[in-house]
């Protein structure tokens, strides 16, 4: 974990045990590092008006999540690394801030080979088309959001987006 890695992303704690208990997530504002003797201790700062509900022991258990929406891969074609985020309205150039559209009406491919009816499941192309989407089974992949209207293979296709 490197200086600020965090910022924006989650821990979560809990008592450790069969079965664990009072897990607790939070926001993380900020983290830094100290060394000392060889052991490098991580120090998180919690987004500012968060407050721990419930003491957490030594023995207790942590986990960190990064930000999600922080250095993402825009349409891999290769097996994806992560979850979507969200959809580019525009072309994004690699190591460049962008706008994610993640809920609500969006024009989006319509993978080659594929078609859409409204009310459809739509998830990320299988077959790692960059930048498509198909109508698949959501069990198989995760949900994105639902057709509204007919979208034919290899156009815009409109979808309401649920990824938020």
């Amino acid at each position: 974990l490197a200086l600020n890695e965090a910022k924006g992303g989650y821990v979560t704690v809990w008592l450790a045990g069969p079965p664990p208990t009072n897990s607790q997530t939070f926001r993380i504002w900020s983290n830094n590092l100290t060394e000392s003797g060889g052991v490098t201790t991580a120090t998180l700062q919690l987004w500012p008006g968060l407050k721990v509900k419930e003491a957490i022991s030594t023995s207790g258990k942590g986990s960190i999540a990064l930000n999600p929406w922080r250095n993402i891969i825009v349409a891999p074609t290769t097996a994806p690394t992560g979850f979507a985020t969200g959809v580019t309205l525009v072309n994004v150039t690699a190591s460049y801030y962008c706008w994610l559209q993640t809920r609500g009406v969006c024009g989006v491919v319509v993978d080659d080979g594929e078609t859409l009816d409204p009310g459809d499941g739509i998830t990320m192309n299988s077959t790692l088309d960059a930048g498509s989407i198909e109508n698949q089974d959501p069990v198989a992949s995760a949900l994105l959001g639902h057709a509204i209207n007919d979208g034919a293979s290899d156009d815009i296709g409109f979808v309401f987006l649920l990824i938020d």
